[in-house]
Parts: structure tokens; C-alpha cells; sequence
């Protein structure tokens, strides 16, 4: 059976045009709905509290709204452990809740909820009554068909309305009692679960350090590639590589912004993590075009790219669907469970993981191709250019 062989140059093509649609979608989006976010990166308050029955974010909104007069957003979640459903308001502004605002927000909340669970317990109350009354219909029809079957048990017939009866009356009984019972449920229809609040001057100083790692991270990689490939072009080679882990890092922001997840201190952790795994897998394509070039010093570059990265790309393949198939299973959990933290971390390293496998065999390496020749080819018709004489 012969082996399936990549043509890397059309590929990279094809992985241009891909990832040009994620990034406009990105940017479409991000002007459409607006990038969300979290209090971490822009400063205000975070109020998260737990709650029985259901909720539509919608009405958390403009409740909130009404009640202090600002614009929110409101997500639901569960807990770790899954014994509460939770909903959590963010407020962002430069001024933290104030009491009295917390307390109207609240109250505000507890009415609106209580009202909407009392609703729902009444109309299953009434489906009840209604289920009861059926039942006396149905059994009465019985009834009266068995005494004009039989004219002779008279008495017998009576005795079984008088329990059809005492039977209509113990169910709608049942049903008043549901009813107490259900409103009664709705007393603690929410209850606050905890609270957050970061000063915006705190938070430009998270976005600032954190901006300050990656591109501590990315000078590292430049300065750790070109010393290590020096003997194939050091610097060509680190800076192909950097633009391979600058889309990775895009196309991680691009699905938090599809996806409308808030971009939180777990999207740091994505993208430092992200960077390890996409420069490991384009330092082993660059290994491999380091050692068949030893081999082979006269192949042409193309052939030697393409070579070296077909020579690797099951490695590469296996490794990063093996690591899908872990965070997959997370983001399966989260979705599940419906937990927005692992959700916020799970999605985009999905997503970010395949960016790396694709942009390390199939962006830096036919890049590096175009930057040699590009360089080459410069350096040669400098080379054929006559120098001019110089005046006697």
C-alpha cells in the first residue's frame, strides 16, 4: 500500500484561506455582539447567587436594570458539586455595588422569581384539579352505565358513587394541598451564592501583566529557536515559527468571540499553553528538515520542507488527537453540568490544539519555504547586478 503523501504548498493555501475566514468571522462578531470580557480584565462586580426552579437570563437582565439602573450580563451555571444551579450577574464599571444597591438588587430578584415559580406551581396545581375532575367525570359515566345495566343492584350502585365521591373529594384535597405545598417551594426561590468585585485599576494591571508573559513567551521562543537552527537559518526559521503561534493565539481569541465565552484568566492559561504544545510540534518539523538536510545538502528546499514534514505528520497527528480526545471529554463535562469555568478553558484549547498541529506542518514550514527563496533569490540578483565604476 503506498503511503499518502502531503503537497505542502497547496495545503498552505487551503490553511490561509481557513484560517482568513475564522479571523473575519472573528472580527465580525466582535463589532456585532462585542468581545465579552471578564471583570478580571476591565474591572466591576461579579454577583453570582443560587436558585430552584427556572430562570430566563433575559428577565435577570432587565430586572437588573430596572432596579439600579445599569446594564449587565448574566450567565447560569451549577457548582462543582451539582447540588446548586447557579446564575451570575457582572456589572462592569469603575465603582464597586454599593449597599444599598445590593440590597435592592436582591429584593428586586427574590420578587421577580417568586412570582414566576409561584405561577408555574398554580398552573400545575390547576392541571391537577382539572386531571381530578376527568377522573369524576369518567368514573360517574361508569357509573350510571352499570346501574341501567342492572336496575337490581340499586343499592350497590350508590354505595359506589358515595366513593366515587369521597374519592373526588380526597383528590381535589390533594391537589389544594399540592398547590400550598408548591407556593410554599417558592420561598426561597434564590439565595446569594458569593460575590466578586476587582477595582478597574487592578484589573488594567492583570492585563498588563499577563500581555507581559506572552510576549515574554514569544521573545523566548525566538531567541531559543534561532540558536537551535542556526545551521538552517536560525532567525528565518524563529520568526516563521512565531507567525505560526500568532494565528494559534488568534484563532483561540476568534472562538471565544463566536462562541460568546468570557475571556477570563483561563484564557491566559489556554493560550500560554497553546504556545508549548504548537512550538514543540513545529520544532520537530524543523528537526527533521535539520537532519535530512545533513543528508541530503543538494535537494532542493521545497522537496526537503515536504519530505520532512510527511515524514513526521502521523507523530505529530497522533500526539495532538490524543490531547483533543482528553479536553474534548472536558468540554463534553462542562456542557453537560453546564460548568462555564471548564467550559471558558475547554473550548478554545480544543479548538486551539488543532490550530497548532495544522499551523506547525503546514504554515511554518512552507513560510520558512517562501522566506528562503525569497531570500535567496534577492541575494542572487544582487549578486548579477554589474557594480558601477567608479570615477577617476
Amino acid at each position: 500500500m503506498r503511503e499518502f503523501k502531503f503537497n505542502t504548498s497547496k495545503i498552505f493555501k487551503v490553511a490561509l484561506i481557513v484560517y482568513a475566514v475564522i479571523f473575519l468571522a472573528g472580527i465580525a462578531f466582535s463589532f456585532i455582539f462585542g468581545v465579552n470580557f471578564d471583570i478580571n480584565f476591565r474591572g466591576g462586580t461579579k454577583i453570582a447567587y443560587a436558585y430552584t426552579g427556572e430562570i430566563n437570563t433575559e428577565d435577570v437582565e432587565d430586572t437588573v436594570k430596572d432596579a439600579i439602573g445599569k446594564d449587565s450580563s448574566v450567565t447560569k451555571s451549577s457548582s462543582f458539586t451539582g447540588n446548586s444551579k447557579i446564575f451570575e450577574i457582572t456589572l462592569a464599571g469603575k465603582d464597586a455595588l454599593s449597599d444599598k444597591d445590593r440590597e435592592k438588587l436582591k429584593n428586586a430578584l427574590e420578587d421577580k422569581f417568586k412570582k414566576q415559580l409561584i405561577s408555574s406551581a398554580s398552573e400545575n396545581a390547576d392541571n391537577t384539579e382539572s386531571t381530578a375532575a376527568t377522573a369524576e367525570e369518567s368514573e360517574t359515566e361508569s357509573t350510571t352505565e352499570t346501574a341501567t345495566e342492572s336496575k337490581k343492584e340499586d343499592a350497590s350502585a350508590e354505595s359506589e358513587k358515595d366513593t366515587t365521591e369521597s374519592k373526588t373529594e380526597s383528590k381535589t384535597e390533594t391537589a389544594s394541598d399540592s398547590k400550598e405545598d408548591a407556593s410554599t417551594e417558592t420561598e426561597n426561590g434564590i439565595s446569594p451564592y458569593s460575590e466578586t468585585s476587582v477595582n478597574p485599576s487592578i484589573a488594567g494591571t492583570f492585563f498588563v501583566k499577563s500581555l507581559f508573559a506572552v510576549l515574554l513567551t514569544a521573545v523566548l521562543v525566538i531567541i531559543y529557536v534561532g540558536i537551535r537552527f542556526r545551521k538552517i537559518g536560525g532567525v528565518s526559521a524563529a520568526v516563521t515559527a512565531l507567525c505560526a503561534l500568532i494565528l494559534d493565539l488568534l484563532v483561540t481569541f476568534c472562538i471565544c468571540v463566536l462562541f460568546r465565552l468570557q475571556i477570563d484568566s483561563n484564557y491566559i492559561a489556554v493560550v500560554l499553553t497553546i504556545l508549548g504544545y504548537s512550538l514543540n510540534d513545529t520544532i520537530v518539523v524543523y528537526d527533521r528538515v535539520r537532519e535530512n538536510r545533513q543528508l541530503s545538502p543538494d535537494m532542493e528546499i521545497g522537496e526537503l520542507v515536504d519530505r520532512s514534514i510527511n515524514a513526521v505528520k502521523i507523530r505529530n497527528f497522533v500526539t495532538t488527537l490524543t490531547t483533543f480526545c482528553a479536553v474534548m471529554t472536558i468540554v463534553i463535562v462542562s456542557e453537560l453540568c453546564n460548568l462555564t469555568t471548564l467550559r471558558t478553558f475547554a473550548i478554545p484549547m480544543a479548538f486551539g490544539l488543532i490550530s497548532g498541529c495544522i499551523s506547525s506542518l503546514f504554515v511554518a514550514g512552507p513560510l520558512w519555504v517562501k522566506w528562503r527563496n525569497f531570500s535567496t533569490a534577492r541575494k542572487e540578483k544582487k549578486a548579477a547586478k554589474p557594480k558601477k565604476a567608479k570615477k577617476a
